[in-house]
């Protein structure tokens, strides 16, 4: 049996306790030390708060600038043999697959370090100060009796999400359904995530977890299990977000204006995703610190 466990403020742990509910967050959203190499996601961020409508975007000249820089950084990390063979339409395709997913992810963060062992637990209390403030409990998850092992998870069209009895790729299911992995985060230098791509084109054999798994090495204390959380689209069967059928093609003097404009689309269709979702367990226990 194998256990995750996490800090837990007073009112985090009375809903646990009453709803059996665990909730996940969009980790480019919810923390800013997240998204490391996506500069460009942040900068059209602030540009659709201030106008969703806006529709100059793919002249603004520091938006071209990032989405340039982007763009070399994921050709300079495909292989030789790769990048003799790769066009324009084929990174244009990489990438809106990539910033898809990216976007559709919602992640848990737990540990593995075990802190029913009260010599582990106030090590991991020390040396992990600004995680613990306003937490006096924490919870013991078994991921083999809560079913976190498993793939996929469905919700009757709202936010909370239980284990599908039906774990089959070619099953249809009348509300929303996401696919969850737990992964264990590895943990770079500054440099290392300056290229968020490398490792993707690279030893993580372009699975999207790459580019969620990698926290700087100065977090390397927290031992981090993430749960990732991948919900293709809140329209039933669907997966919507970042594909050319979601908007309209329009030609571009450039094709950093083209990844603008698709970087645009994505973006405004991933602000109307909910901050949180749900996972349903039963199997945990809630102590004090």
């Amino acid at each position: 049996m194998s256990y995750i466990y996490k800090l837990l403020d007073e009112k985090t742990a009375d809903i646990l306790d009453k709803d059996m509910l665990i909730s996940l967050s969009r980790p480019f959203f919810a923390f800013k030390s997240e998204g490391k190499g996506f500069k460009v996601f942040k900068t059209m961020f602030e540009r659709l708060k201030e106008d969703s409508k806006i529709e100059s975007l793919h002249t603004d000249k520091q938006l071209i600038k990032e989405t340039h820089e982007w763009i070399c950084g994921y050709y300079d990390s495909l292989s030789t043999e790769l990048r003799n063979e790769y066009d324009q339409y084929g990174i244009k395709s990489d990438l809106q697959i990539a910033m898809t997913i990216f976007f559709q992810t919602y992640c848990g963060y737990f540990t593995s370090i075990n802190l029913d062992d009260e010599t582990t637990r106030k090590k991991y209390i020390e040396d992990n100060e600004f995680l613990c403030k306003g937490k006096n409990k924490y919870v013991k998850l078994s991921v083999e009796e809560n079913d976190l092992q498993k793939l996929f998870w469905t919700s009757n069209n709202d936010y909370h999400f239980k284990c599908d009895t039906q774990q089959d790729d070619a099953h249809l299911f009348g509300g929303i359904r996401g696919a969850l992995h737990i992964h264990k985060i590895e943990y770079s230098t500054p440099e290392g995530l300056k290229q968020p791509f490398a490792a993707f084109n690279g030893s993580d054999d372009r699975k999207i977890s790459s580019l969620l798994k990698y926290v700087n090495e100065h977090y390397g204390s927290q031992n981090e299990i993430r749960l990732m959380f991948r919900i293709p689209s809140y329209r039933p069967n669907e997966s919507v977000v970042g594909f050319n059928c979601s908007y309209p093609p329009i030609h571009f003097e450039s094709f950093e204006q083209q990844m603008v404009y698709v970087i645009k689309s994505v973006c405004l269709e991933a602000l109307y995703y909910p901050d949180y979702v749900y996972l349903e367990v039963h199997n945990f226990e809630i102590k004090d610190l």
